[in-house]
């Protein structure tokens, strides 16, 4: 049972990470349950209140001292896939400005 939950931890974790691959945002590697995002610029609090209002399992790493991370319990593929797919959806704070 441990090792099969383990192997559910390791393919949600991909599922997630994948897709994030060169956009900025990083995971932090671990074992655990969850995922550690550092996010690109994004404010940690925006990201999980936006992400968790839609349903997901999200804390924003400031509630931990971790401002600029987020953390994502995993889940089954549908729902790494949305966390996913809300997190390339959404640009950087500051994406697509200019300064005078």
């Amino acid at each position: 049972m441990l090792v099969a939950r383990r192997d559910q931890v390791r393919a949600a974790r991909a599922r997630l990470t994948e897709p994030l691959i060169g956009t900025g945002i990083r995971a932090i590697d671990s074992d655990a349950n969850f995922v550690l995002l550092e996010l690109d610029a994004r404010d940690d609090l925006t990201v999980a209140d936006t992400l968790a209002r839609d349903g997901l399992l999200v804390r924003p790493g400031t509630e931990f001292g971790l401002p600029g991370f987020i953390r994502v319990t995993t889940a089954g593929e549908a729902v790494m896939d949305r966390v996913a797919g809300k997190l390339l959806s959404r640009p950087p704070a500051g994406a697509g400005t200019r300064s005078a």
